[in-house]
């Protein structure tokens, strides 16, 4: 994810967000490490390049597994781009 000419590893989902049953396609960028000295302004633009196809999109039965199954995908991230998470 680049903003304000800066890169930072990150993790996106494209979908539909099945477990709470909403139909409306989203993207949801979640930047692995803080960005204290550039924070974002809402409204400001960003670009979102995709390296990695991980997962299918699943419904879970509970928000308490899908946080699990996040955790595990950050997880998974940070070992990809080789990172530390502030």
């Amino acid at each position: 994810t680049t903003l304000n000419k800066i890169k930072y590893p990150s993790i996106t989902n494209v979908g539909f967000s099945p477990t709470f049953g909403d139909t409306g396609l989203r993207i949801e960028t979640h930047i692995l490490n803080r960005m204290e000295d550039h924070p974002p302004r809402v409204g400001q633009q960003m670009k979102v390049e995709f390296y990695l196809y991980y997962r299918e999109e699943k419904k879970f039965e509970n928000t308490d597994l899908l946080q699990a199954q996040i955790a595990k995908d950050v997880l998974a991230a940070t070992k990809w781009w080789k990172i530390k998470v502030n």
